[in-house]
């Protein structure tokens, strides 16, 4: 079974990348947003900054694309989450992203 991916734009950039991990997991795990078990997420920097999520259920991407708005509230600061569905294999750029993202 192949497991889905989506990409979030619009993720905080103003707090640390672990926070940020912390705040979408939660985000995704709910089922009010349509989540489900996360596999993991990475954090891609670069301009724009965005996440990659992979879920451990293929189902799970279907029904986090059908939620309209994903707003995303860290203390008082609201960020509205651009979800799309990643296809297709990795480019080069969003590999070396990864890779570069995991040795800091």
């Amino acid at each position: 079974m192949e497991r889905k991916r989506l990409r979030i734009d619009g993720i905080p950039t103003d707090i640390p990348a672990g926070r940020a991990k912390d705040k979408l997991t939660i985000h995704f795990l709910r089922s009010r947003n349509g989540g489900g078990e996360v596999e993991s997420i990475d954090i891609i920097q670069g301009d724009p900054t965005y996440a990659i999520v992979t879920f451990e259920d293929d189902e799970v991407v279907q029904r986090v694309l059908r939620i309209k708005d994903h707003i995303l509230q860290v203390n008082a600061k609201i960020y509205n989450l651009a979800v799309s569905e990643v296809t297709g294999k990795l480019d080069l750029e969003e590999v070396l992203k990864t890779i570069q993202c995991h040795l800091q």
